[in-house]
């Protein structure tokens, strides 16, 4: 049975985030971006998600613009919080800003992902 505390303390941590971080491989959109290769750089549309897509996508040479929208504004928010705190935090500080440890995790980038291929 769950006591009146705990159903207090659960409704208290509510969010509208459906999620804050994803598994999605971004390669899908890469190979796609990289088939579309136009001169004057492209602008994309896509789904928010959690922001880690767009975010990523704004990293490749040859993308003038990324949109991201999302039927959640949470997920939006969250994105353009992502996207500020890139501009100012240190990795780990970034990934201590969403909750996780980043004594756990490994190293990111395209040379870490090489590395574990």
């Amino acid at each position: 049975m769950i006591s009146a505390e705990n159903r207090s303390m659960a409704r208290s941590l509510r969010s509208a985030l459906a999620y804050s971080a994803q598994n999605e491989d971004y390669r899908t959109e890469l190979a796609l971006i990289d088939r579309l290769a136009q001169p004057h750089g492209l602008r994309v549309l896509m789904v928010c998600s959690s922001g880690e897509n767009a975010l990523s996508l704004l990293t490749r040479v040859g993308i003038a613009s990324v949109t991201a929208v999302d039927t959640n504004p949470a997920q939006v928010q969250l994105c353009e919080l992502r996207r500020a705190a890139a501009a100012v935090l240190s990795r780990d500080e970034q990934l201590a800003l969403l909750g996780a440890d980043p004594s756990n995790l490994g190293p990111a980038g395209a040379d870490a992902r090489a590395l574990a291929a």
